[in-house]
């Protein structure tokens, strides 16, 4: 997955924004460097999170408001259509296709992500990203799997 860095690319602003809330939610958690660089070693195997995908951030960023972060109010008010929630839901479908037990482990993460038993009733452009970041890290984890046992 390409990570995006070009000021022309119109989702480059979008992924900017989300670094930035990043490196507030690392501040306002009081999070040494150390410890920082450790989650992102071991949610992402990457050092940087100038190295992230744009869902990667936002599972980040999910991430820290487990641990009690809180973005300011009225940051997170982007409208999203039903058609762009629908495509949201195709791209798990599709990287679920892709796995072993996919539509099982689908179904099983549809409910611990979103709260809901039925990928069509999560309404929530948030929780879908959430969702597609853990399914893309299964996706990672089994072809690094598929790799060791193949070498």
């Amino acid at each position: 997955m390409q990570v995006l860095k070009g000021k022309d690319d119109p989702r480059a602003k979008e992924r900017r924004a989300l670094l930035a809330k990043v490196h507030i939610a690392k501040k306002e958690l009081c999070l040494e460097d150390i410890d920082y660089r450790a989650i992102l070693e071991y949610e992402f195997a990457k050092r940087s999170a100038a190295d992230l995908t744009i869902l990667e951030l936002e599972y980040l960023l999910g991430y820290f408001r487990t641990k009690g972060w809180q973005p300011k109010p009225g940051t997170d008010r982007r409208l999203i259509t039903n058609q762009q929630l629908e495509h949201l839901r195709n791209r798990a479908r599709a990287i679920a296709a892709d796995l072993e037990n996919g539509e099982r482990r689908l179904r099983g993460l549809t409910w611990s992500v979103c709260g809901v038993e039925d990928l069509r009733w999560c309404r929530s452009e948030k929780l879908l990203k959430r969702l597609l970041a853990a399914l893309e890290k299964i996706r990672r984890l089994e072809g690094e799997e598929a790799g060791k046992q193949g070498g």
